[in-house]
């Protein structure tokens, strides 16, 4: 932001920052019921889904979904993990 002359930016970008990170919070029922639909469209039809959730603030939004041996990381964490290792490339 200082490259760029935004530095006067920056207090407020802090603040819908800070706002974000101190609303995480479980899934409200409507959404953990659609969430849990959604799943059950990808096990066979004889088969439940049993869903644990838990709130980890580690990986700053998003969802990591694990079904038997499948494994989908849909979590901002990964993103910006991913993002960093293409910058690092680049530069």
């Amino acid at each position: 932001m200082a490259e760029n002359g935004r530095l006067k930016s920056l207090t407020p970008v802090l603040d819908c920052f800070n706002g974000i990170m101190s609303s995480i919070r479980a899934l409200d029922a409507p959404t953990l019921a659609e969430f849990e639909k959604t799943l059950k469209s990808f096990v066979k039809k004889n088969e439940k889904v049993l869903l644990e959730t838990t709130v980890d603030p580690s990986i700053i939004g998003g969802a990591i979904i694990t079904i038997g041996d499948k494994y989908v990381d849909m979590s901002i964490s990964s993103k910006i993990k991913a993002y960093n290792s293409v910058l690092r490339e680049i530069v």
